[in-house]
């Protein structure tokens, strides 16, 4: 949780999750997310969806923080993504975000910069597998293609293809 109270944010992919994190499920083939969003990377992730395997739906949730959400939307639309993107831009309480992390396989985070993430010990904690971004904070918990992979910050291209690969291992 933040001093606020929030969770970090956190994509979840049903079969695949980002910007904060991005999470997949076998289960129900979508993507989504939770807690507070924080969308500066959501553009990266976005991007990867088209060309991310069109059963791979996903779910964008949280409050949206600093960002105005209609440049995300743009994204959306210029792919015409509006059918495989679920959206639930509010805040997300513990109860749902729990559901958001049980009914998910795979975390997506595509951070630029951090620190640390709770959302990847979260998701790790439920048994996820996590897509990161390769930046120091990640490659300290992250052994990539070990416990969770590692792709190149921004690059969109890299993070579809590691979609794509972890979901035909689903």
């Amino acid at each position: 949780k933040t001093a606020a109270g929030t969770f970090e944010p956190a994509i979840v992919v049903l079969g695949l999750a980002v910007v904060g994190a991005l999470v997949t499920s076998k289960r129900s083939g979508q993507t989504s997310g939770n807690g507070e969003l924080v969308t500066s990377k959501l553009d990266v992730l976005l991007e990867a969806m088209k060309d991310v395997q069109e059963n791979i739906k996903l779910i964008v949730a949280g409050k949206g923080w600093k960002d105005d959400f209609s440049v995300y939307q743009n994204i959306i639309d210029k792919h015409q993504l509006g059918n495989r993107v679920q959206l639930d831009i509010q805040f997300i309480s513990d109860d749902k975000k729990e559901l958001y992390f049980k009914a998910s396989d795979v975390m997506v985070l595509p951070y630029e910069k951090i620190f640390q993430s709770g959302v990847l010990l979260t998701a790790m904690s439920y048994g996820m597998v996590s897509i990161s971004s390769d930046i120091p904070a990640f490659r300290d918990v992250v052994d990539d293609n070990v416990d969770g992979f590692l792709f190149e910050k921004n690059d969109s291209q890299e993070l579809a293809k590691k979609i794509n690969d972890v979901a035909s291992d689903e």
